[in-house]
């Protein structure tokens, strides 16, 4: 067990690094202005023309293959990329709470439930992005660049332009892992089923490192409920008892590795089959009893996950915001973290689809925790200093 002491030094190591790569990031960013710079002489109207247009020249990170090998165009600014989807996914999982509520007053449980399982799954994506796994849907690949002449509406002759076409890596959908220094990339597919089983994997280690206090408990209760159902289903004419509790933290791993990946299952019966009870219920339908107790059984254990996640994902994105601002690197280039992450969010939320302004007075979720009313609060204010975001 480490010493206070210990974990002090620890503390403030992580911060170093923090620093440096932020630093090292910035450094990166500018470098790549000036070699553009020098690499095309043009007037700074043109240069802005391409730079907004260009996703690789921005440092939007473009994918490609060495040696086989598939490689990120710059991996600092990739950094800066994944902090900014975890953002965007934090706030669409926020606009799909406002949903949930909404469903919640009119009573419509399929639908609610669908509601509540999809911020679920925003959440657990920004929290893996945090942790070092990140799903890249639609890889970019460096844009074809062409310098063309054409007329344009006014113009006697025709003008130099320079073209840049969008490109797509091969293959469509990727999964990065970090091990803290460098980024690595595999083919995978769009299943939510993956997904959780990855997160069950951060669930496992949290366990095994001695942590599982970290796991709020509507997260552990979850994979209670799931559990539950399936020893029901394989001993309902034998056992009298069925609990959503775990005498133990084995038994907690145990479960979340046998059952972590059926969370998907809860949105599959939801929208594809347009139900909300379980196997509980329909075992009192078919005993002839009441079910009103246990209809909302699901819907309640969903409702209470994604309000959790949404709590757990709220403090560690306020935490990283929060020691970010703070830093203010190199403030004589006039170029801030915020703006580099920023630059980011346009391409995978659209302003108009996320009621951030809703969000921000819905008493239901800025009583959440204060990281998400403050989390919250300042991304709109990013958005309407009009920082690229």
């Amino acid at each position: 067990m480490p010493t206070s002491s210990e974990g002090r030094v620890k503390e403030m190591r992580d911060l170093i690094t923090a620093k440096k790569n932020m630093e090292g990031a910035l450094r990166a960013f500018d470098s790549k202005q000036k070699e553009l710079t020098a690499r095309f002489p043009m007037s700074a109207d043109k240069f802005m023309a391409i730079w907004k247009k260009g996703p690789e020249l921005q440092g939007i990170p473009a994918f490609t293959r060495k040696n086989g090998v598939i490689c990120v165009s710059d991996e600092s600014m990739f950094d800066y990329s994944v902090l900014g989807e975890s953002i965007a996914s934090f706030c669409i999982g926020l606009d799909q709470l406002l949903v949930a509520f909404d469903l919640e007053d009119l009573n419509h449980r399929v639908f609610e439930t669908f509601a509540w399982y999809s911020s679920a799954f925003q959440f657990m994506d920004s929290i893996m992005s945090i942790c070092g796994i990140h799903y890249i849907h639609r890889p970019l690949a460096p844009p074809l660049v062409r310098e063309v002449r054409k007329r344009v509406l006014g113009q006697h002759k025709p003008k130099e332009l320079i073209e840049l076409a969008e490109r797509y890596f091969e293959i469509p959908f990727l999964r990065g892992e970090s091990d803290g220094a460098s980024w690595s990339f595999q083919r995978t597919g769009p299943s939510h089923e993956s997904r959780w089983m990855d997160f069950g994997k951060l669930v496992v280690a949290l366990i095994d490192s001695g942590r599982s206090h970290e796991i709020p408990d509507p997260v552990r209760n979850m994979y209670g409920y799931l559990k539950a159902i399936a020893e029901f289903r394989a001993h309902r004419l034998e056992w009298e008892y069925f609990s959503t509790q775990f005498p133990n933290e084995g038994r907690f791993k145990a479960a979340v590795l046998a059952h972590g990946s059926d969370i998907a299952a809860i949105r599959h019966r939801a929208v594809y089959q347009n139900q909300s009870y379980d196997v509980f219920s329909y075992a009192m339908l078919e005993q002839g009893r009441r079910v009103e107790e246990f209809t909302n059984a699901t819907e309640e254990f969903v409702r209470r996950f994604a309000l959790a996640m949404a709590k757990w994902n709220g403090v560690m994105l306020w935490d990283i915001w929060s020691h970010l601002k703070n830093m203010k690197p190199f403030p004589q280039r006039g170029l801030d973290w915020a703006q580099l992450v920023c630059t980011y969010v346009p391409l995978w939320i659209a302003l108009m689809e996320v009621r951030l302004e809703k969000v921000c007075t819905r008493s239901e979720i800025v009583s959440i925790d204060i990281s998400i009313r403050n989390l919250a609060t300042e991304i709109l204010a990013s958005l309407r200093m009009d920082r690229r975001f």
